[in-house]
């Protein structure tokens, strides 16, 4: 921290009194000064505790520096064990830092969940010559979506007899890692107003007694396009796979293994890759976008018409913010797509739409969408060095 000392002579008068007694308070200064240095130096002798050479400025504002940055790259990483702790529990990573001036500094970062969408990160960095602590507050942006059903749209709704339309809750992909509950059953399709239903070739339904279309007055595309802490903007910024329009793209999931560079892609099939279970890709096609074939999980945001086909399989939320909507070639979606263009058709020829809520709910656990927010009070900011 950059202190600036602000010197005024404002109002003194350059009297010889007044130097003296300023010549005087100097001399008291240095004397008391000097008995504490000795009464210091003598307590530390007779304790057997060794001398300490002060620290440096520099050094202790390095070591404080790497407490910070332990933080910063604690919450970028934002590990899985982390986004699964329990309200009051705590787990901690470790950070080292090559300085040339006081050797290696070691930071271990402590994240401890305070509540459901907020953390509390203690970093505690040292070095051979310093030590330092930082404590800042984190804040999840939760995401919710409210319309609980396969087809939420207000535009219009074209079901084919070879499509099959499931309201029962269904693990995505067979799995349960980081899933809720089973939820009820949810209605098949949401509308506005059943006037949108233009096509119903008794498309087979699995969620008996629940009906299989709802209608909902209040659905827009306003409310459509906001999910607790995130809206359709938000996700576009956060967007990490981004696609021109017109692509036709058969996505591959992530390899079968372990590292680092493994997590990549429109995510990893059947929750095989230990370390990827929650890269939750974003995804934004610029305009028309084909699937064909392949395995995708994550959202996709698209500014223009959105095809699955040839046994495209998807998990996660489709959002089709201009256009339509098709799912044929025994196409399958798990979770919900949303569409917000009420001149659009979501056109449902042969495949399947499945209500998933493990679907759905593991986006709120994805390391793209789910890092904290950090924030410091005043109380954080006023945290001593401590000279080793």
């Amino acid at each position: 921290m950059t202190r600036t000392r602000v010197n005024s002579t404002s109002g003194l008068r350059n009297h010889s009194g007044f130097r003296n007694r300023r010549g005087s308070a100097i001399v008291i200064a240095i004397l008391m000064a000097a008995i504490i240095a000795l009464l210091t130096i003598s307590a530390e002798v007779s304790s057997g505790t060794p001398l300490r050479a002060p620290v440096s400025a520099k050094q202790a504002v390095r070591v404080d520096a790497a407490a910070a940055s332990a933080v910063g790259l604690a919450v970028d990483e934002w590990p899985v064990a982390w986004r699964h702790l329990a309200i009051g529990s705590s787990d901690t990573r470790t950070y080292s830092f090559e300085s040339l001036t006081e050797g290696p500094v070691t930071s271990t970062v402590t994240a401890t969940r305070e509540s459901n969408t907020s953390f509390r990160f203690t970093a505690s960095a040292t070095s051979p010559t310093a030590s330092a602590s930082r404590s800042v507050h984190g804040e999840i942006p939760l995401l919710q979506f409210p319309w609980d059903a396969p087809i939420v749209t207000v535009g219009k709704v074209a079901l084919y007899n070879g499509f099959n339309l499931n309201g029962n809750d269904v693990p995505f992909w067979g799995s349960t890692f980081g899933c809720p509950g089973a939820e009820p059953t949810s209605p098949g399709v949401y509308v506005a107003n059943r006037s949108q239903i233009i096509r119903d070739d008794s498309t087979t339904w699995y969620g008996s007694p629940t009906p299989m279309v709802a209608v909902n007055a209040a659905l827009t595309a306003a409310n459509l396009s906001q999910y607790g802490g995130a809206n359709v903007q938000s996700l576009i910024a956060h967007a990490n796979l981004v696609y021109p329009p017109g692509t036709t793209i058969t996505p591959a999931p992530n390899p079968v293994t372990d590292g680092p560079n493994s997590c990549a892609g429109w995510g990893d099939q059947a929750g095989q890759n230990k370390g990827c279970q929650e890269y939750i890709p974003v995804i934004y096609a610029q305009g028309p976008l084909t699937i064909d074939g392949g395995f995708g999980v994550g959202i996709i945001v698209a500014d223009g018409s959105v095809t699955l086909q040839n046994s495209a399989f998807f998990g996660g939320i489709i959002i089709v913010r201009s256009g339509s909507l098709t799912v044929t070639g025994a196409s399958r979606v798990y979770g919900s797509v949303f569409g917000l263009d009420p001149n659009g058709t979501f056109s449902f020829v042969s495949g399947w739409a499945i209500h998933s809520s493990c679907a759905v709910s593991r986006i709120s656990y994805s390391r793209q969408l789910s890092r904290p927010v950090l924030s410091t009070t005043l109380a954080d900011l006023f945290q001593g060095r401590d000279n080793r």
